[in-house]
C-alpha cells in the first residue's frame, strides 16, 4: 500500500503559540480587574498595557477596565477554541488515507480502518480549512492576486458520499491534491472495469457465435 494523505501538522504549532499569547493577556486581564496579587513586574506590565494611550485609555478609567473585560472574555474563548483544535488534530492518526489496487484504506485511529472501495464510492466534497483571498493592487492598472494566502493554507477536509452514508476526515495536508489523485484513480479503476466488461462482453459473443457455427456444420 501507499500512503495518499497525511495530517496536517500545522495547527500543532499555531495552537500552543495563540493558546501561550492568550494566557498572557488573560493573566493580564484578571490581574488588572480583580487586583489579584502577582510580581510587581506584571503587574505594571498589565497596567501599562491596559492604560496604554494606543487605547485612548489614560489611567485606570471605566474605559480601561472595559477593554480590560473584553480581553478577559476574548482570551478565555481564544485558549479554549486552541486547546479544543491542538487535542482534536493530535488525535489525528500521521497516516490518514493509504490506497492500492482495491480502494482506500481510511485509518480513523491506530485500530478503526475503513475500507472503501473505488466500486463503491459514489461521490466526494473536498473542502479547504481557509477559502482563497483575492484582492486588487493598482500597478500600471488595477492587477488582481488571488490567493493571497500564498497556499500556505492547504489543510482541509474530505467527505466521502457510499452506499450507506458518509464518511468524513478532518486535518489533511494539501488537501485539494488528495481530491484530485483520488478523482485520478477512481477514474482509473472505472476505465479498468468497463474494459474488463468489454472484454469479457466480447468472449461472450465470440463462444456464442463460435457454438452458432459448430450447429449448422454438417462435419459436426
Amino acid at each position: 500500500m501507499k500512503v495518499l494523505a497525511r495530517r496536517a501538522n500545522g495547527l500543532l504549532i499555531v495552537a500552543p503559540t495563540c493558546f501561550v499569547i492568550s494566557l498572557v493577556v488573560f493573566s493580564m486581564a484578571t490581574v488588572f480587574i480583580f487586583h489579584i496579587d502577582s510580581p510587581e513586574w506584571f503587574e505594571t506590565l498589565a497596567t501599562n498595557f491596559f492604560t496604554s494611550d494606543y487605547w485612548g485609555c489614560c489611567g485606570r478609567t471605566s474605559r480601561a477596565i472595559s477593554h480590560a473585560m473584553d480581553s478577559f472574555v476574548l482570551s478565555v474563548f481564544l485558549i479554549i477554541i486552541c486547546l479544543v483544535s491542538f487535542f482534536d488534530r493530535l488525535f489525528v492518526p500521521k497516516i490518514i488515507i493509504e490506497y492500492d489496487d482495491v480502494g482506500l484504506y481510511i485509518y480513523h485511529n491506530k485500530k478503526d480502518v475503513t475500507i472503501l472501495r473505488y466500486d463503491f464510492l459514489s461521490g466526494k466534497n473536498v473542502q479547504t480549512d481557509l477559502k482563497e483571498v483575492s484582492y486588487w493592487v493598482r500597478y500600471r492598472g488595477l492587477v488582481k492576486i488571488t490567493n493571497f494566502s500564498g497556499g500556505l493554507i492547504k489543510t482541509g477536509n474530505i467527505r466521502f458520499e457510499c452506499p450507506d452514508g458518509f464518511i468524513t476526515i478532518r486535518g489533511v495536508a494539501d488537501v485539494k491534491a488528495v481530491g484530485r489523485e483520488i478523482d485520478r484513480m477512481v477514474r482509473k479503476n472505472r476505465e479498468e472495469y468497463e474494459k474488463e466488461l468489454e472484454e469479457r462482453i466480447f468472449e461472450i459473443k465470440t463462444q456464442r457465435d463460435l457454438e452458432e457455427i459448430l450447429k449448422h456444420d454438417p462435419n459436426t
